[in-house]
């Protein structure tokens, strides 16, 4: 992905954003709408991710199928064991005589 200087970014128009209120997350080409995503994952709010998505999709719909085709795998949906977080607990050392 080549590098958006400022000067390159303050030319772009605001429809090249995925969230163009703020300029925020450009996605004028597919390797920047990529970068938005993840990015956008990483965000605290659930609601800007969803507002990404949604603008990166509209420009480039071949990356709706791109996460099935690269063999990622979706995190299971399969009830986890009451108890925990899933890990098992750790028993202390002891030493045999």
């Amino acid at each position: 992905m080549a590098v958006l200087k400022a000067k390159e970014r303050n030319k772009l128009g605001k429809g090249t954003f995925a969230l163009p209120s703020k300029r925020k997350y450009p996605i004028h080409d597919l390797a920047h709408a990529k970068a938005a995503l993840s990015y956008a994952s990483r965000s605290d709010t659930e609601g800007e991710y969803s507002t990404v998505r949604a603008a990166v999709l509209k420009k480039y719909p071949q990356l709706a199928s791109a996460g099935k085709k690269s063999g990622a795998k979706k995190k299971s949906s399969a009830k986890k064991k009451p108890g925990g977080k899933g890990r098992t607990k750790l028993q202390p050392f002891q030493k045999k005589d």
